[in-house]
């Protein structure tokens, strides 16, 4: 069986991911320089005003979100190494860093902020394909999906996601490689954007 090639390259990401990817980098830089400082003053204002540690919780999540983005760029990169020229070996090991990715987020802000979930009609997703809409109230629900529907069934979800989240050099390389869709929000080819996500569809199997 011949090998699926590599995904054609979207417009414009070498230039994007050479901003975005050393940015993540520089950013997790500076906080480590000024993580005592910063420390010092989440302490102080924990102490002073908000009280139940809240900042320091914050601070404690972006340092463990930048240094987790920093080294799972790291085994993107190592994906992409291992899979040049061959798309489907690309998109399987994908999925699995998108699941342990998706795990690790969840769990870090789980432990941070004392999360609970209590997740029903789990049984609903067994098999697809289906549409799963989720509504969208915080910034944890985006990982929310590929913990408890995707991980827990072993489903490989495509996502259509707004074009701004490539900002994350993570999700931009990986959302790439896998059947996604970013979408544009403005409004000015609607149909273009409906029909990529009309797409997604194809080669869909029974499970």
């Amino acid at each position: 069986k011949p090998c699926a090639p590599d995904p054609p390259m979207p417009e414009r990401a070498w230039l994007r991911r050479c901003l975005t990817i050393p940015a993540v980098g520089l950013a997790l830089a500076l906080v480590l320089a000024s993580l005592p400082a910063l420390a010092l003053a989440a302490l102080v204002t924990d102490l002073v005003v908000r009280r139940r540690w809240n900042t320091l919780r914050v601070l404690a999540f972006v340092v463990f979100f930048l240094a987790h983005e920093v080294w799972c760029l790291l085994r993107l990169a190592v994906v992409g190494l291992r899979t040049v020229g061959d798309g489907e070996r690309r998109r399987a090991l994908t999925f699995a860093q998108q699941d342990r990715y998706a795990r690790a987020h969840l769990g870090a802000a789980r432990r941070l902020f004392s999360l609970r979930f209590e997740v029903q009609g789990l049984d609903a997703a067994a098999s697809g394909p289906f549409l799963l809409l989720v509504r969208h109230t915080s910034l944890i629900d985006t990982v929310l999906p590929g913990v408890f529907v995707a991980a827990h069934h072993r489903l490989h979800l495509r996502y259509v996601l707004k074009k701004e989240l490539l900002a994350g050099p993570c999700l931009d390389i990986a959302g790439h490689w896998l059947p996604n869709h970013f979408v544009t929000r403005d409004g000015a080819d609607s149909g273009k954007e409906i029909d990529a996500v009309r797409a997604l569809k194809q080669g869909l199997g029974p499970s």
